[in-house]
């Protein structure tokens, strides 16, 4: 079985009172989570902190991602109603590699990414990145590729060809998610993919994604020697860019540190 290297690391960010973003990894299980909450101060705390802890609990007692995503909606379900919290919800993207198969299961609800550095020479992934996001080629010949859509209303219209990609970032439909655990019509995306030798996988919040440029992204994920120092220098990235968002990254190394 190929070896494999998981990190990851949160922070507030510098412009928000409370930090509703959770990473949870567990390396035993090939497993690494990014929630972010929704629904308030306490309650997008709680719901990320439920929702990432359920998934862990559930993979390590043997579950599949579709049970830990069902779990997790059971989890909000239970506190739904508890006084002074509204609407908790988390948007959030869990990935859990399976080494005996060489693939990584991803499930995702919401506006947290997972994005895929594949190096030069290595078979082109089958998941076609988003519209709103293409990939972005380095000059040593890797690719860093989007694999999940975002489930926000202004990526829905720009996949529907109703608004330009240029003018997503700055749209103010832009942060409307339109999928979330802890809403009763949403349901997770999963899928599963085929690994290649010494590729990056990157689980992130919009706090790394939408201030942090793509071609930046790529070249820490490209160039930094573990998965741990590419947490460290995405996170640095973040907040040189400001910090406005609460931050949850994390990073898998396929076939290398």
């Amino acid at each position: 079985m190929t070896a494999f290297a998981i990190a990851g690391v949160v922070h507030p960010g510098l412009s928000r009172p409370s930090n509703e973003d959770r990473v949870v990894i567990d390396a035993a299980h090939g497993l690494a989570v990014v929630a972010d909450g929704m629904g308030g101060e306490l309650g997008g705390e709680r719901a990320a902190e439920d929702v990432s802890a359920t998934i862990a609990r559930t993979v390590a007692n043997g579950g599949e991602l579709a049970a830990a995503f069902e779990a997790a909606r059971g989890a909000l379900a239970a506190h739904g109603d508890d006084p002074g919290i509204e609407r908790p919800g988390a948007t959030l993207a869990a990935l859990r590699i399976r080494p005996e198969r060489g693939d990584v299961e991803i499930g995702h609800a919401g506006d947290v990414r997972v994005y895929v550095l594949r190096r030069a020479g290595a078979p082109s992934l089958v998941s076609p990145a988003p519209r709103y996001c293409p990939p972005h080629a380095l000059a040593s010949g890797a690719t860093l590729a989007c694999v999940t859509r975002d489930h926000t209303s202004i990526c829905e219209l720009v996949e529907r060809g109703h608004v330009e990609p240029a003018a997503a970032a700055g749209h103010p439909l832009r942060s409307r998610v339109s999928r979330a655990i802890g809403r009763a019509d949403a349901r997770e995306e999963l899928q599963v993919l085929a690994l290649a030798a010494g590729d990056r996988l990157l689980v992130c919040s919009d706090g790394l994604w939408s201030g942090v440029d793509p071609a930046a992204i790529a070249a820490v994920l490209d160039q930094a020697p573990t998965a741990e120092l590419a947490c460290e220098q995405l996170l640095a990235a973040a907040l040189a860019a400001g910090g406005a968002d609460n931050i949850g990254i994390a990073v898998v190394s396929w076939g290398q540190p």
